[in-house]
């Protein structure tokens, strides 16, 4: 919700400028990292949560108008009060959520708190995943990241597992096409590491159930139900591109996800041996945890 009053900047350390004031509400309400937008001589000059400490409240004679982001009424109708958007000197708070870095979502939470015809912010701020190494991205029902991982010699399923459980997290898989899109694409950024081979697989939360290893075509069996996973907010085979298809079982013990990266070729899913005995070495994995704990 945005709150247009009169007032100006008091305390602040930095701020940006685009555009104009007459689109200025609306590329602060669009602007993910924007708090707070101010009527400078016309520009629209905004201000992240970390820049603007303070603003002074003026009359609107004074020609002065600056406009808050806070959250949206509990109500249906518009607040009102004295003093907005600290309506009767109630504290406003606002959330700011927002990529801070390539990868890591980070989230602020700021109080809005008016004494004396100053409005002065907090804020707290907490990131999604534990390091910018880590890649967010949001599911239907949680926040999740991922962490694609090189091994130094080819890596069994349950070797994959253990490396996950290390740094806390669980072998994982896609839930959604744009989590494939993302999986292909950090394991052919693989390619330019000098770490691993030009060609090798990349091991994927999904392994078929025992019943399946001497029926893996029936219709059962290429379901997810002919897989165990171990991510279950992720447990799907339906949205990947597979070299045959999920029902494919080529030799004894071929019964694991694994993305193939073979040299000139784009990556694609396939089901390979659980042991090191895949076709070119496993020398990667996917990781995954709940992000925001």
């Amino acid at each position: 919700m945005m709150i247009v009053v009169s007032g100006k900047p008091l305390v602040y350390s930095g701020s940006q400028t685009n555009g104009t004031w007459e689109n200025c509400v609306q590329l602060c309400h669009e602007v993910d990292e924007c708090m707070l937008a101010y009527n400078n001589n016309g520009e629209c000059q905004w201000f992240k949560y970390e820049e603007l400490t303070s603003v002074q409240q003026t009359e609107p004679e004074d020609g002065f108008t600056v406009v808050f982001k806070v959250n949206n009424s509990t109500t249906s109708t518009c607040p009102s009060g004295t003093n907005p958007p600290t309506f009767n000197n109630q504290d406003a708070h606002g959330t700011l959520r927002y990529y801070a870095s390539f990868s890591n979502m980070l989230e602020v939470n700021y109080t809005i708190k008016y004494s004396s015809g100053v409005w002065t912010f907090s804020s707290t701020a907490k990131f999604a995943c534990p390091n910018d190494y880590w890649v967010y991205l949001d599911r239907p029902d949680i926040g999740w990241c991922f962490i694609p991982e090189k091994a130094p010699t080819s890596l069994t399923y349950e070797g994959a597992i253990e490396q996950c459980a290390s740094m806390g997290a669980i072998l994982t898989g896609a839930a959604n096409p744009d989590e494939v899109k993302n999986i292909m694409y950090w394991t052919s950024g693989f390619l330019n590491s000098s770490y691993i081979p030009q060609s090798f697989t990349l091991r994927l939360d999904g392994k078929r159930t025992t019943d399946c290893q001497s029926t893996p075509r029936s219709s059962d069996c290429m379901s997810n139900q002919g897989y165990s996973f171990i991510d279950s907010r992720g447990a799907t085979l339906q949205y990947y591109s597979y070299v045959t298809d999920q029902g494919a079982r080529s030799a004894p013990g071929n019964d694991c996800l694994v993305v193939l990266m073979m040299e000139g070729a784009e990556p694609i899913v396939d089901v390979q041996s659980c042991t090191s005995a895949t076709s070119v070495p496993a020398r990667a994995f996917l990781c995954g945890r709940e992000g925001w704990i």
